[in-house]
């Protein structure tokens, strides 16, 4: 089992670890799209990306939500 400190999606701390992240999103975004199919979520809905980074699935959220609904992201770093 990896420290828990460990992020299981990788980090590279020599890359620009903002972009990776951005591109992580984008690369895992149509799994994405299926998982938060299966889930009820609506236009006017409220909903919370934990541990978002730097863009997480907030597009993603926003996209079902649409605009009478709402998202929010909590992330631990300050930097993203």
């Amino acid at each position: 089992m990896p420290p828990p400190d460990e992020y299981l999606l990788g980090h590279n701390a020599d890359a620009n670890e903002e972009e990776r992240l951005k591109r992580q999103a984008q690369e895992l975004a149509p799994n994405l799209r299926r998982l938060l199919d299966q889930l009820n979520i609506r236009p006017g809905n409220r909903a919370i990306d934990t541990g978002c980074g730097p863009q997480g699935i907030l597009d993603l959220l926003s996209e079902r939500v649409g605009p009478r609904g709402k998202v929010v992201r909590v992330e631990q770093s300050e930097s993203t």
